[in-house]
């Protein structure tokens, strides 16, 4: 049988999914860029993610310089987002433990809190401007 054959199912799979998970990643950008709420962003992050590894389960399907450099974007928002998640932990973690409660450690966390979910929003307001998705869906051929 011609393995060219062979491989068509799964390659159709991986765009789909892969196709799916960016129209998703789509709708949670928009839907952070809005809301930067400690929930929106930790589902950003696991959007993220889930593109992230569909490109690199599925990587023989994609140009390779097309899926490093979405890859690469992707990484960038992951770790902004992170940052923003990271001190949604912090204060999670000094709020709910009695005894732990430092107003000015809190504070502090507050303020570095407001300025890194401003540098995403900022982010964020530029992916959905330029429609990023349209790009990639071109650039994977999807």
């Amino acid at each position: 049988m011609n393995k060219k054959l062979m491989r068509l199912p799964i390659e159709e799979y991986a765009k789909a999914q892969t196709k799916t998970l960016l129209e998703r990643l789509a709708l949670q950008i928009g839907q952070t860029a809005k809301s930067t709420d400690p929930e929106s962003v930790h589902d950003l992050r696991v959007e993220v993610r889930h593109l992230v590894n569909c490109f690199r389960v599925f990587t023989q399907f994609f140009p390779d310089q097309a899926s490093k450099k979405i890859r690469r974007r992707l990484q960038a928002l992951k770790k902004l987002a992170g940052e923003v998640r990271n001190l949604d932990i912090a204060l999670e973690v000094i709020v709910s433990k009695p005894g732990v409660q430092d107003e000015g450690l809190s504070a502090w966390l507050k303020n570095e809190r407001k300025k890194t979910e401003q540098e995403l929003s900022k982010a964020l307001q530029r992916w959905t401007r330029r429609k990023f998705w349209r790009k990639w869906r071109g650039m994977i051929d999807l």
